[in-house]
């Protein structure tokens, strides 16, 4: 068995997430036990710098990922002092993606390993999207894999972040793609009035759904292509938020077009006919969605297990990519990404 701490800071940009696992390998079955997990908040400063990232010089972006690097480290020791019974072998470092372009061929995280082995003295492996990008794939999701080897009593999980994904068993092997904008578009009309997020839909339920604005969104093209295919924060700012504005409307009926639109889109993406969906990631609590999606996915079970596995998962699957690439086996599949095979991936920082 193994003991891995995973890192995870996601496009919603509501802190970092770490999580303590324990992995088992028994006669190719593997299992997974979380330890411990908790979320550390982002300084105002690093979350006002980590949105604008994207607009950054390459001599900010250097700065930027010290500084992420740095605060990571921190981080990572208040846990590990807070939990001290138990020492992680490895830390899995999801990084945070600045940039994401695998049609041009590169994907930008920052979040410096050398900082986080210089200050804890724990081996890291990160870099987990850039050989798959050179293999010609879409470095993104790569949560599948743990999907198929930790969860695979559902027919199809899917995860609701800063951009949501989904991911099933298929004749051709595990299959996954990225489906829509979620928390990124979301907290985006919700700021609008002055909150963070909108708690539960509360927001979105007074508001009434805008038809016209509706169908220009369902009509956008990338809900026509086929998987493998990825989602970046560009193409959410340059296409997707704009279209809002062509049709002059309150962020309240904004915000309820935008849940009906993505509860649409999420239900046409469901593989089969029935079966059980897990749904996890901070998407999953809000309520009024929920109650959409579930209008929507006839003849499927929506499963929302309980909180550390809604809050933690990808957190938990990165530590399982780096237990996979310890033992010397395939972490990223092709079938999922469409890079040109399946490989190990990661590039290790070692202490």
């Amino acid at each position: 068995y193994m003991i891995v701490l995973g890192l995870m800071s996601g496009s919603s940009m509501d802190g970092l997430d770490l999580a303590l696992c324990e992995f088992n390998e028994v006669g190719g079955k593997y299992s997974y036990k979380v330890l411990e997990a908790e979320t550390h908040h982002y300084p105002e400063d690093l979350y006002i710098q980590l949105k604008s990232a994207f607009k950054y010089s390459a001599l900010d972006i250097k700065r930027l990922d010290r500084d992420l690097g740095i605060f990571f480290a921190k981080s990572i020791n208040h846990f590990l002092e807070k939990h001290p019974a138990v020492k992680p072998e490895l830390i899995a470092n999801s990084g945070h993606t600045v940039f994401h372009q695998p049609e041009d061929g590169f994907t930008v995280q920052i979040g410096n390993s050398s900082q986080i082995v210089a200050h804890t003295q724990i081996s890291t492996l990160a870099d987990f999207r850039s050989l798959d990008v050179s293999l010609g794939g879409n470095g993104a999701p790569l949560v599948p894999i743990g999907d198929q080897l930790l969860f695979s009593e559902y027919d199809a999980c899917l995860n609701l972040g800063g951009i949501s994904n989904i991911s099933f068993e298929h004749a051709e092997g595990r299959k996954a793609y990225d489906v829509s904008p979620f928390n990124l578009a979301l907290n985006f009309f919700a700021e609008q009035v002055g909150k963070p997020y909108d708690k539960d839909g509360e927001i979105a339920k007074s508001g009434k759904i805008n038809k016209e604005l509706l169908d220009a969104l369902n009509d956008l093209n990338f809900y026509k292509k086929q998987g493998p295919k990825s989602l970046g924060r560009e193409w959410i700012v340059d296409k997707f938020l704009p279209l809002f504005t062509s049709f002059w409307d309150t962020p309240p009926n904004y915000l309820s077009t935008l849940t009906e639109h993505l509860a649409t889109q999420l239900a046409a993406a469901l593989p089969f006919e029935q079966g059980r969906c897990l749904v996890t990631g901070g998407g999953s609590w809000n309520e009024h969605f929920i109650e959409a999606f579930r209008k929507k996915a006839v003849g499927w079970e929506i499963v929302r297990p309980n909180n550390e596995l809604v809050d933690f998962k990808e957190a938990v699957i990165f530590a399982f990519l780096a237990f996979l690439y310890k033992r010397n086996t395939v972490n990223v599949l092709s079938s999922v990404t469409g890079s040109s095979r399946s490989h190990i991936a990661g590039a290790l920082y070692k202490a």
